[in-house]
């Protein structure tokens, strides 16, 4: 996520967001900086610009098709798993304990600000041929679409 803010569109947005880690301008409306704990994040995907997001995936894993239940783990659950690894923590009880930023997570780009963002999820699953060996280790391919819900010049570049 750190390496897709320096790509345009989104380079451009920077200064209108106020990345800047600068507790003067969290206040402000662009504002994206959202603080938990001692993380600040950016969402991406937020409800401050009107945003929502279509999630597809393309699910590789080493079982032949129909095995995914009984020797892969509910799909469902892993989907859970995946979607909340894309979202902020909604409160510090959602990281581990005494966790700080490291140098190069300040600050702390994700995908959503709140999984209540995401108005489809598509999920195809597919046999995995080249293995590192793991049954448990699986290879995702997710595509994520931006939607406006209202137009606002703050998400005009990202819908």
């Amino acid at each position: 996520m750190k390496n897709l803010w320096k790509e345009q569109p989104l380079r451009k947005q920077i200064d209108d967001f106020v990345l800047r880690i600068d507790p003067r301008y969290e206040g402000e409306e662009s504002c994206l900086i959202r603080r938990v704990g001692p993380f600040a994040f950016v969402p991406l995907v937020s409800s401050k610009i009107f945003l929502t997001a279509k999630i597809d995936v393309e699910f590789f894993r080493p079982q032949s098709p129909g095995d995914l239940v009984k020797h892969g783990g509910d799909l469902d659950n892993r989907m859970k798993t995946l979607l909340d690894a894309l979202r902020m923590p909604k409160d510090g009880n959602e990281l581990p304990p005494d966790d700080s930023p490291g140098g190069d997570e300040t600050p702390f780009f994700c995908v959503l600000e709140d999984d209540g963002l995401i108005t489809g999820i598509s999920i195809d699953t597919t046999q995995l041929l080249e293995t590192a060996g793991d049954p448990a280790e699986v290879l995702l391919i997710i595509r994520i679409r931006t939607a406006a819900t209202r137009r606002d010049y703050r998400n005009l570049v990202l819908d």
